[in-house]
């Protein structure tokens, strides 16, 4: 039971590498160096998006998909492996995007990062950067809780910026059909989840009040 969360989240993200794959003919995706690493890039941005979305429905602790993962524990833990494995992916993407520009010339690789770029690939390198802070803020700072907490909700705008990212590519809006619905589905279902716990939480989410009725002093550490 516990193993059909990480095993859904996995075959979620390999059915867009598989609709990418049966689009076109991929000898046409692989003529020389630089169309070929600018393949492998577009290919690996597709399970790094769906993974992204996927942690924001993770992380919204809806009741029925932490049922699905075995407990909020086990959906937890899945969780914070699945947002590395995002990151990483998305990490990839860039460095072939890169790379496939280079083989073409260094000059059309470091137009990359110029202020003049395309606006589709300067809101991509912005996600990506704003990414990487979060994540390092989120497992190597020492956060208070409030501000930890935060720190995950903007999770939700930075993916918001990198969907634009995607949606705005031409393949994307050309390549397949059936490709672009799945992600517009997975895109939409992780906005949807991040909105309902991070934006509209007060008023979504059932609240409870608590009070401490007793405090109890096991030895001179533990209370």
């Amino acid at each position: 039971m516990r193993r059909r969360g990480p095993a859904t989240l996995i075959l979620l993200c390999a059915v867009p590498v598989l609709l990418w794959v049966t689009a076109v003919p991929l000898n046409t995706r692989f003529i020389d160096l630089s169309t070929s690493l600018t393949s492998i890039g577009i290919l690996i941005s597709l399970p790094g998006t769906t993974a992204f979305a996927l942690n924001l429905m993770l992380g919204a602790r809806i009741r029925f998909v932490e049922s699905y993962f075995g407990g909020l524990d086990h959906m937890y833990r899945t969780h914070r492996i699945n947002g590395r494995v995002a990151f990483w992916l998305l990490v990839t993407h860039a460095v072939f995007i890169v790379a496939g520009r280079a083989a073409l010339s260094w000059d059309s690789a470091l137009a990359i990062f110029a202020l003049n770029a395309e606006s589709r690939v300067t809101v991509g390198l912005l996600a990506l950067v704003a990414m990487a802070v979060g994540v390092v803020l989120t497992l190597y700072a020492r956060l208070n809780h409030e501000m930890f907490i935060y720190v995950q909700r903007s999770f939700g705008i930075i993916f918001l910026v990198a969907a634009f990212h995607v949606f705005s590519a031409p393949e994307m809006r050309t390549l397949s059909p059936l490709l672009t619905y799945y992600m517009i589905a997975v895109v939409a279902g992780g906005v949807l989840a991040w909105t309902y716990r991070s934006m509209l939480g007060d008023v979504l989410v059932r609240r409870y009040d608590y009070t401490v009725a007793e405090v109890n002093e096991l030895d001179q550490s533990v209370t």
